[in-house]
């Protein structure tokens, strides 16, 4: 009798053995969970095509970016750094440091760039000045893929790992300026004129 029971016991413990006891798999190898994302960032690109003025008796034209003024709806869950009053839920308000820097192959100054929040609409205006003078870069717009970099924009999120459903993608009425320029010794500024046409189109990653 007793070689039965330990027959018994010995089957018993091997499918213990097999099955494993309680709960849970897992076992300490596994790669860790990624960390929730806590930012947005929005790169602002201009789409379009840069106008000539021509040639005069041979002298050809250059051209540069003068200006640029654009908004984005901001949806909710998404937070804009900015200064205002205490408990204030409307006004136009100023963007703080770090939140709208210039990017891009060619990129303006810092303080080309200014921004704007509109707390009631969640509006939110960049607007660009490419200095003149010494300052002034060639930037330029661009007609393929997505356009010229000219901008990134810095949000954080209301809540770690929630993303809003969208994001704007594209302003589809701009106000563009543009310096036109001859070709002359010193170069003569023709005209500033506004370009018709053109996008701004806005690309955010989460991070």
């Amino acid at each position: 009798m007793e070689k039965y029971i330990s027959a018994a016991i010995g089957v018993a413990l091997t499918a213990l053995a097999v099955t494993g006891c309680g709960g849970g798999g897992g076992g300490g190898g596994g790669a860790a969970a990624p960390a929730a994302v806590t930012r947005a960032t929005t790169k602002v690109y201009l789409f379009g095509t840069m106008s000539s003025s021509g040639k005069f008796n041979n002298i050809s034209t250059t051209s540069t970016i003068a200006t640029v003024s654009t908004k984005l709806n901001v949806p909710s869950g998404v937070l804009v750094n900015y200064s205002s009053a205490p408990g204030a839920t409307s006004g136009l308000c100023i963007l703080r440091p770090g939140v709208l820097v210039p990017s891009g192959p060619v990129r303006v100054a810092t303080t080309d760039l200014t921004g704007t929040y509109d707390i009631a609409s969640r509006t939110l205006t960049v607007s660009l000045i490419n200095s003149p003078g010494q300052n002034q870069v060639a930037l330029k717009t661009s007609s393929t893929g997505t356009g010229a970099e000219i901008a990134t924009i810095n949000f954080s999120l209301a809540t770690a790992g929630v993303t809003p459903s969208s994001m704007p993608l594209q302003d589809l009425s701009p106000s563009v300026g543009q310096y036109r320029q001859l070709l002359t010794h010193p170069p003569t500024t023709l005209d500033n004129i506004y370009l018709t046409g053109d996008t701004v189109n806005f690309a955010t990653t989460y991070q």
